[in-house]
């Protein structure tokens, strides 16, 4: 943010200035990864703020969103300050989650390439808010290159095997016995 201050040639000399600002939120990223945080985040989020992230990587792969912090105001259903994602990047795309409360979510993982990130706040209980980083995720269990005998689970960057009630997996990590 850049300030500038000038000052008027009058005959009344007023002293200081005053300024206000607010935090911009969301926005449209096409970048392999990066970081998404509610407005003003670690401090209070704002009250009657809507916040809107869609994401786009690479075609062929996922997105991958992990919170690293999560103090969002809880309700059963989540009704009044809320993430929401979606699989795609519209509101009206496939839901995923929606997420309120203080206990760090999970993954949560698109089926395409595209996710949709929504912060909403109403007009009382403010909090920390969150903070979450998103990263291209390839399925490495798409194809038979895994080498995995049974399961393939993919992992974000990754994948791991394993293997069906009544075996145990190799310590090679792919052949169950």
């Amino acid at each position: 943010m850049l300030v500038i201050y000038h000052t008027l040639p009058t005959p009344i000399f007023y002293k200081g200035f005053q300024a206000k600002y607010e935090a911009l939120c969301g926005g449209l990223l096409e970048q392999s990864e990066g970081t998404i945080q509610s407005p003003n985040y670690p401090d209070e989020y704002r009250a009657n703020k809507e916040c809107i992230w869609k994401i786009s990587v690479a075609p062929g792969s996922q997105v991958a969103l992990t919170f690293q912090a999560f103090e969002v105001e809880y309700h059963d259903n989540c009704g009044y300050d809320f993430v929401e994602v979606r699989d795609g990047l519209d509101l009206h795309s496939t839901f995923l989650a929606r997420l309120c409360g203080y206990k760090i979510p999970e993954e949560v993982r698109s089926t395409s390439n595209h996710m949709l990130v929504r912060f909403f706040s109403d007009s009382s209980v403010l909090k920390m808010g969150f903070s979450a980083n998103f990263v291209t995720e390839v399925d490495e269990c798409a194809d038979e290159s895994h080498g995995c005998e049974q399961k393939c689970v993919n992992t974000i960057g990754g994948y791991k095997c394993e293997c069906s009630i009544g075996f145990e997996l190799h310590s090679d990590g792919k052949r169950c016995e």
